[in-house]
């Protein structure tokens, strides 16, 4: 007669999720650029849009002029344009599947409440087909702070000028027709650039940067020709942890390499 064995196995433990991974899942999932204090945080998807600078008019529609981009720090830093001709126009399920402005190349700028800055991070989410400013000054002659990408020979090149110093990053990944987000950031007299997460060169600045338009200097110069989907801009220098996870956040929202 055949008998049973029993078989005692070892004891096992039961297969739990890593906290580590659990964590950081969690961590993006929750993360809101709010979590790092921006000093103005424009997202074509989630601001208010209006057609009139005045914020009336709501831009809905697929081609609505916007001259009202609302600012969603809560630090009331709104991107207005007075000038009919001279708006950014909405574009509907562009990238990702969500909207984008779109500006002519020709005149469209955006006016914002002057932010004078030494350290700063700024964030732009992008597809640009010529040399553009995406953050300057107006009046040129009392100061002259620009982010610029693409200008004069450096086709595939992002960098700054404070009125006395030109920062100028390495050659990129081809931006020109292409989605990326890209990074300036600066502490004290060093400015650092990324695109997509990557480091791209470094250079310096010397003086106090006063950004008081969006993709124009002196509302005269290299106007936005492309699309804009999210701009940020922070009064510091951030960590290199909360970096990653910004630029994550950008990258997922907007489908980006």
């Amino acid at each position: 007669m055949w008998h049973r064995r029993r078989i005692n196995n070892p004891p096992y433990r039961r297969c739990r999720p890593l906290p580590v991974i659990a964590e950081a899942a969690a961590a993006v999932a929750q993360f809101s650029p709010l979590d790092l204090s921006p000093a103005l945080w424009l997202d074509a998807g989630l601001s208010p849009l209006f057609q009139l600078s005045g914020g009336t008019t709501a831009a809905a529609a697929d081609g609505d002029p916007v001259g009202y981009w609302g600012d969603l720090s809560g630090n009331g830093n709104h991107a207005t344009q007075a000038g009919a001709g001279k708006r950014l126009t909405l574009k509907l399920a562009i990238q990702n599947s969500l909207p984008v402005l779109r500006g002519d190349g020709v005149d469209d700028t955006y006016q914002i409440p002057t932010l004078a800055l030494t350290d700063f991070e700024a964030y732009f989410v992008l597809r640009q087909t010529g040399p553009d400013i995406l953050m300057g000054s107006n009046p040129l002659l009392v100061v002259n702070a620009q982010l610029w990408i693409g200008l004069a020979a450096d086709t595939d090149k992002i960098g700054s000028f404070d009125n006395a110093t030109t920062a100028t990053s390495d050659t990129l990944s081809p931006v020109q027709g292409n989605w990326s987000v890209l990074c300036w950031s600066r502490a004290g007299s060093a400015m650092s650039f990324y695109q997509d997460g990557t480091a791209r060169g470094s250079g310096t600045c010397s003086g106090v940067q006063s950004f008081t338009e969006l993709f124009a200097t002196a509302d005269a110069f290299n106007f936005l020709s492309g699309d804009a989907a999210a701009i940020l801009l922070f009064p510091t220098t951030l960590s290199a942890p909360n970096r990653v996870l910004l630029f994550n956040y950008l990258r997922t929202r907007w489908g980006t390499p």
